[in-house]
């Protein structure tokens, strides 16, 4: 799907920025796709279709799984190329040594309703822990976007490299113990809290951001949505939701935005050149 309007590239930019995310499921195998391009160790693939047991046809009903397109396939490695500039080898071996190597095609995002069930939910991008896939949907690939109205780095390289790092930090229950205790996260039951957050007042925030989005600010939007999370030490809002999302939006941001500096801590920007983005 591509958009017509600036308004929609807008709209839809917002859920890029915002939700993308990362998935564990417990499923069966599922069926293999074929391979429509490479680059550098990543396959593209068509989205998996619901022609076997391994998930239900809601999923496909929602998401209208795809081939790719060449123009699309040529959009995404320029996203992938920062990973081959030399400052991410460790990086990309450590994805590819877990089995992340297959990027499928969707139209959109999905949400789960329970009795294994779902719906269509609009975001850019997932991981699957599952089967080591990552997914892209139609939000990831609008062409054209401008850039980040106050680092000035293209959002869309810096969501993919969000979920690429998804992927990095699966099982690694050791470097994720040492950046919970470095920016603040610990657990209470069975989630965990960020110090001295009001996480109600950063879903307001969140929120807030849509709503500006919708009415057309979108500039507004995002600054408003990345100068919360600045004040408070972090990239944007939305790292300031859970320690998951957080690793990601530290590990992109640390890597694109020039003015980390100006917001980050010296010890978790030094943390995470030396241990994540090497």
């Amino acid at each position: 799907m591509f958009l017509k309007t600036t308004a929609c590239k807008y709209i839809l930019l917002f859920f890029l920025y915002l939700f993308s995310i990362n998935l564990a499921v417990a499923q069966s195998e599922p069926p293999l796709m074929p391979v429509q391009f490479t680059y550098k160790d990543f396959n593209f693939v068509p989205g998996k279709t619901c022609e076997s047991t391994w998930i239900d046809n809601s999923f496909c009903a929602a998401t209208g799984p795809k081939p790719w397109r060449s123009e699309e396939a040529n959009l995404m490695i320029d996203y992938l190329t920062p990973l081959y500039s030399g400052r991410l080898d460790a990086f990309v071996r450590n994805i590819l040594n877990k089995g992340f190597h297959s990027i499928h095609r969707y139209s959109h995002g999905f949400k789960p309703v329970g009795n294994g069930k779902y719906t269509r939910e609009e975001y850019a991008a997932w991981v699957w822990i599952y089967d080591n896939s990552i997914n892209i949907s139609d939000l990831a690939l609008v062409p054209n976007l401008p850039k980040d109205p106050i680092g000035g780095f293209e959002l869309q390289k810096v969501a993919i490299l969000h979920e690429f790092s998804h992927a990095f930090s699966s099982n690694e229950i050791e470097l994720m113990d040492e950046f919970y205790k470095l920016t603040g996260w610990s657990k209470h039951g069975d989630a965990y809290v960020l110090a001295n957050t009001d996480i109600r007042e950063v879903y307001k925030i969140i929120s807030q951001s849509h709503s500006l989005m919708l009415a057309g600010q979108i500039e507004e939007a995002i600054k408003l949505n990345r100068n919360y999370g600045i004040k408070h030490g972090f990239p944007t809002a939305y790292a300031m939701v859970n320690p998951g999302e957080c690793f990601a939006e530290i590990a992109s941001h640390v890597f694109f935005d020039s003015r980390i500096h100006e917001y980050l801590k010296p010890e978790i920007i030094d943390w995470a050149q030396k241990r994540v983005l090497r």
